[in-house]
């Protein structure tokens, strides 16, 4: 799976925790997802005993198991010429790299995965079983249909002998709830079946998608990644529509909007509302041309939310108006320095947005955070690619009020609060 398979996701507000790969080989698939979602915690499953010694440097939980439609022990082929080869499989694959001379048969433990990980859901799957892959949604289909997404890879050929056809994969991961959303990869292997297709890692997704949002630090107003994004979103699809909620003071996104939104003119795109963010009345306008047209593709909200009386209202009524959409501010990093002189932060900013864990936490720049001692303010100067704050979104935004909105119950408990807020790595 390529890495701009795994940025659309992200830009899209994807933030999987948790990522279940059965098929693991030698972990690389995991690596490359963990570099996009740095906060998700994976869990290998791979039977081949020869790529156990690479697992084993990787600080995640392994299981050295089969994943298959019942427990007890099975035959895993393997070829003499590469032990760790990507075609181990418990259907033999049907090259001459598996031919008579060189095959191995190694038992191995085969287990269901609703009886391994009874109980536990996995926000991302990837199968790659080689010919497996329907055996392991049969014997894990109460564990996987809680998944976001499977990345399953299929067989157009009778690649590995006595394997189900695609068609039957296809027709389980429907009844499971789950529809086709992407082909990721094509896989051709010189001297087999011609140079002609054999496989293809095809991206599944849930029917009913569950509301997700994601983190990340980055340099102020580095956003030609997300306009890349967005240009090729525009270009692929003319209906991927576009708002920005707050672009009249630095219409950076004006070459892909559709709409704007702010308290003052905006000439950046052809339709454009104007009123006071904090008044839910100023929203109607917006909301009545969503009524008629449905919501826009995406929202692009920038340095807008920290200047706000109220960002709780802008933050409840962006997915109102948009499927999904990317929020920027000054990072705690950057509000807790003093750039406009004896003063932290920026002296028109109201709140500093920022995540614990999970959760989108907004805390008001009460007047005392002037004085507070933060231990590691003097090395963030150094760090201006943690200046910008940045959230990805989709279908609901979750947010909540530093200690649900209330600056008590006593002096030291604020102070503390918010020093343990901002002073973190």
């Amino acid at each position: 799976m390529n890495a701009e398979i795994l940025q659309d996701l992200r830009f899209r507000g994807y933030a999987p925790r948790t990522l279940l790969d059965i098929g693991a080989h030698v972990g690389s698939f995991t690596q490359s997802f963990v570099q996009a979602f740095p906060d998700c915690a994976p869990t290998l499953v791979e039977p081949n005993p020869f790529c156990q010694e690479a697992l084993a440097e990787l600080p995640y939980e392994k299981h050295a198991v089969a994943a298959s439609s019942e427990g007890g022990q099975a035959t895993l082929f393997l070829t003499k010429e590469w032990l760790q080869s990507t075609g181990s499989s418990l259907y033999r694959e049907n090259t001459a790299f598996f031919r008579d001379e060189v095959v191995i048969e190694h038992e191995v433990e085969k287990a269901r995965l609703d009886d391994l990980f009874r109980g536990r859901k996995f926000d991302f799957v990837k199968i790659d079983t080689q010919g497996a892959e329907l055996d392991v949604l049969i014997g894990g289909e109460m564990v996987l249909r809680q998944a976001d997404y499977i990345l399953v890879e299929v067989s157009l050929v009778e690649f590995n002998l006595g394997a189900p056809p695609a068609e039957a994969v296809f027709a389980m991961l429907s009844r499971m709830g789950f529809r086709s959303a992407n082909v990721t990869e094509f896989h051709r292997l010189q001297g087999v079946n011609d140079g002609g297709l054999l496989q293809m890692d095809f991206l599944f997704e849930r029917q009913v998608r569950r509301p997700s949002q994601n983190y990340a630090y980055g340099p102020l107003h580095g956003h030609e990644p997300l306009m890349a994004w967005l240009r090729q979103q525009k270009a692929s699809c003319p209906d991927f529509t576009v708002i920005d909620v707050g672009a009249a003071a630095n219409p950076w996104s004006g070459e892909v909007l559709d709409a704007t939104f702010d308290m003052g003119e905006c000439g950046a795109a052809p339709l454009h509302f104007r009123g006071n963010f904090n008044d839910p009345r100023a929203w109607e306008p917006v909301l009545s041309h969503v009524a008629r047209h449905g919501r826009f593709a995406y929202c692009i909200c920038s340095h807008t939310l920290e200047d706000l009386a109220y960002p709780a209202i802008a933050l409840e009524m962006l997915p109102r108006i948009a499927e999904a959409g990317y929020v920027a501010v000054p990072s705690r990093y950057l509000e807790s320095l003093r750039p406009e002189g004896p003063y932290r932060g920026f002296i028109h900013h109201r709140w500093v947005l920022d995540n614990v864990g999970e959760d989108l936490i907004l805390a008001p720049k009460l007047p005392f955070v002037e004085y507070l001692a933060l231990s590691a303010e003097a090395a963030w100067p150094a760090a201006p690619e943690r200046f910008e704050f940045q959230m990805m979104w989709r279908g609901a935004i979750s947010f909540t009020p530093m200690n649900g909105d209330y600056m008590g119950p006593n002096r030291d408990h604020v102070v503390g609060m918010f020093a343990q807020f901002l002073d973190r790595p």
